[in-house]
């Protein structure tokens, strides 16, 4: 087993200073294209090979066929460096790990692949290594990688990821919160024994207004009202307490109130009384997880693809 540390350990100083002595050359042969850069590339592969092989005749197994293994670690550990060094700066990771240390990673690759070459403990451990770095790297990149594509799916269909928002009013039920296509959600509140009225909009946003135009602090200031029926220009808006305003615009009438940057509305055009308002948004509260991921279920079902 001490050999074969040796080795390995001895291939892995060779690859630092292959990294060393061919990271000048290969940076500056990227300003000439693929035509200067594959020959000088081609260079640095034989070059690297050929002190491989010296050193697989003076520190590698003791078998026939030293040259293939010397040239395997010759190619095989600089094709790695040139890949991993290719993920790292398109993953920004050259801007974390200080410069010595880049280096002195460039060396693993060329240990790996000299370990591996040696039959018994050397050899299984190193494999059982490399699994393990490859599935703790690969299995979150896959993770975050679907996780991302999920929301993008949703915002393309739905107009937001965020939680739409959901109350409990005394009497009425609630129905399917309905996407606009944008980062506005309603959530509609009907009376639970059939009845026409009172109903009740709860709207959650976090873009411009309300209304129209740049953002504003001031609700009043808004010329618009957004309503289920589209925007209608504001008849009269008046404070109605903490961080709450009273808005018109035509029929309909808006308790609108903020939390942070997300603004929560309850809009109607009925007689329900002005206490009927204040519980809506006193209860108000974004959807659970669970709760969002059954209403994604119902909304998305037959647009998106199934899983897998």
């Amino acid at each position: 087993m001490r050999d074969a540390l040796r080795h390995a350990a001895l291939a892995g100083v060779l690859g630092t200073g292959a990294a060393l002595a061919g990271t000048p050359l290969v940076v500056g042969a990227l300003f000439g294209g693929w035509p200067v850069l594959l020959p000088v590339l081609g260079v640095l592969v034989a070059a690297v090979s050929a002190l491989a092989v010296v050193l697989d005749r003076a520190a590698g197994p003791r078998a026939e066929g030293s040259a293939g293994r010397g040239t395997a670690v010759g190619v095989l550990g600089t094709l790695a460096v040139v890949v991993l060094a290719a993920v790292a700066i398109a993953a920004d990771l050259d801007a974390v790990l200080p410069v010595p240390l880049r280096y002195a990673a460039a060396g693993l690759p060329y240990a790996v692949v000299a370990a591996l070459q040696w039959r018994g403990p050397v050899r299984v451990v190193t494999a059982l290594a490399v699994a393990v770095a490859v599935a703790a790297v690969a299995v979150p990149a896959a993770v975050d990688g679907s996780r991302r594509h999920a929301e993008e799916q949703v915002r393309a269909e739905v107009g937001t990821t965020a939680h739409p928002w959901v109350t409990d009013v005394d009497g009425l039920r609630q129905g399917t919160p309905q996407a606009t296509g944008s980062d506005l959600v309603w959530t509609p509140y009907r009376p639970a024994d059939g009845a026409l009225e009172p109903e009740l909009w709860l709207s959650r946003g976090d873009g411009p207004a309300p209304g129209t135009g740049a953002p504003v602090a001031d609700p009043c200031a808004a010329p618009e009202v957004l309503t289920p029926a589209g925007y209608q220009p504001v008849g009269s808006c008046t404070p109605a307490g903490q961080d709450r305003w009273l808005r018109t615009a035509g029929t309909w009438r808006e308790l609108l109130t903020r939390d942070g940057a997300t603004w929560v509305g309850v809009t109607t055009t009925s007689g329900a009384p002005r206490a009927q308002l204040d519980e809506a948004l006193d209860r108000a509260r974004p959807m659970t997880d669970d709760e969002y991921d059954a209403w994604l279920d119902e909304v998305l079902d037959g647009v998106l693809p199934p899983p897998g």
